[in-house]
């Protein structure tokens, strides 16, 4: 697979610790909507705390593979290269890959009115598939994460349109960054800068969703 991202000697360590970071904010997120659902019973917070469960695990693995498959290259830059990397190693990446993508599944199933196991086994398999078979699995999962993300920024652009409200627009807001943030990231392979702003957005976007939810449990109480 070649390299996978390049990462600034000064930003090493930041990372990591943005990514447990998120890790933290998405487990929060995934408790809240887990009591919220205890109340309420409806269906799509259940699936929004799911998904927010396999997020927050997804990063902190990829916190530990960044601590495990990085070789050190000149002139003040990390490498991650998967043809280098110790089995476990590689291992981690590819869990926190298979992880994330049935968490933006998840999410993008939440979306559907209906219950239909059908259409969530279209959404979580086609995209495995997909990364499973192609050469380049780093930048097939950033294009299938894009992919899902746009849908589910779609829909809550166009839950924005039609009720106007601040939860709704919050949402909007925090998943275009993370959208954002995935269309940056398939520049890593090439430029450290990428895969800083990539972090950047995603903390942007974890800040906006922790809000978000803490707003809505209050109005709930």
């Amino acid at each position: 697979m070649g390299y996978v991202y390049l990462i600034p000697h000064w930003f090493f360590g930041f990372d990591i610790a943005m990514e447990i970071i998120f890790a933290i904010i998405a487990l929060a997120v995934s408790l809240l909507a887990y009591k919220m659902y205890k109340l309420s019973q409806e269906r799509h917070i259940k699936l929004i705390s799911a998904s927010f469960g396999l997020i927050g695990l997804s990063y902190l693995i990829w916190a530990i593979s960044n601590l495990s498959l990085l070789a050190e290259a000149s002139e003040g830059i990390l490498e991650a290269d998967l043809s280098k990397m110790i089995i476990w190693g590689s291992v981690s990446l590819f869990a926190f890959m298979f992880l994330y993508t049935i968490s933006l599944s998840t999410l993008a199933y939440a979306t559907f009115k209906t219950k239909n196991g059908s259409i969530y086994y279209l959404l979580a398999g086609l995209p495995l598939i997909a990364i499973a078979a192609s050469l380049n699995k780093f930048a097939t999962f950033k294009i299938v994460s894009i992919f899902l993300l746009a849908f589910i920024v779609y829909h809550y652009a166009s839950e924005c349109t039609i009720c106007k409200n601040r939860k709704a627009n919050l949402m909007l807001g925090a998943f275009t960054f993370l959208l954002l943030s995935n269309i940056t990231f398939l520049f890593v392979i090439t430029s450290y800068k990428a895969y800083v702003l990539g972090h950047i957005l995603e903390l942007i976007a974890y800040i906006l969703i922790l809000f978000n939810i803490i707003n809505i449990t209050k109005l709930k109480k």
